[in-house]
């Protein structure tokens, strides 16, 4: 990408940058695997790497920015699905199968502790932003607080025996 953007001396930056991610990223999933969902998943990340770089988007502010690291997360493990798949008709009904609401009877369950959980998040990041004052050796003890109650709801909601998700990737 270098040589050619100096060799254009610039002219077609966007043109090269992009073709270039393309090419990279679709080799790169060919190279995992000669089959089409392999490529797919190299094609999606290609153009999500050209969606930013034509967007020129960059977050400011804690708000902004936590929310793009979200969604580039999420945006990342769809292509994950992908790459997991071994045909596209696979990758779509996992992806089916992702977007049904019909077995969602675990969330009130988890409900509470999730919020807890937001809860907590908001306080650290509420104390680190200096809004709140308190006294600099306290602020370890006020996370370890945090975080030793987060724990302890992740301990009681495992003894009361809430039905959990396989990891999507445990058969790797």
């Amino acid at each position: 990408t270098r040589w050619l953007l100096t060799r254009s001396k610039r002219r077609w930056s966007q043109l090269i940058q992009i073709t270039a991610n393309l090419i990279v990223m679709v080799l790169i999933g060919w190279w995992h695997g000669a089959a089409l969902p392999f490529l797919a998943w190299g094609a999606w990340h290609a153009a999500l790497l050209s969606l930013e770089r034509l967007s020129g988007w960059k977050p400011s502010g804690r708000l902004k920015t936590g929310l793009s690291a979200v969604l580039t997360f999420h945006l990342v493990g769809f292509g994950w699905v992908l790459f997991r798949s071994s045909s596209f008709f696979a990758a779509a009904r996992f992806f089916g199968g992702m977007f049904n609401f019909e077995n969602i009877q675990w969330l009130p369950g988890l409900l509470l502790p999730l919020l807890l959980a937001l809860g907590a998040a908001f306080m650290i990041d509420l104390l680190e932003s200096k809004r709140v004052r308190i006294p600099r050796p306290m602020m370890p003890v006020v996370v370890i607080a945090i975080l030793v109650l987060l724990t302890g709801l992740g301990v009681l909601e495992v003894v009361r025996g809430v039905d959990a998700r396989p990891f999507i990737y445990g058969r790797f």
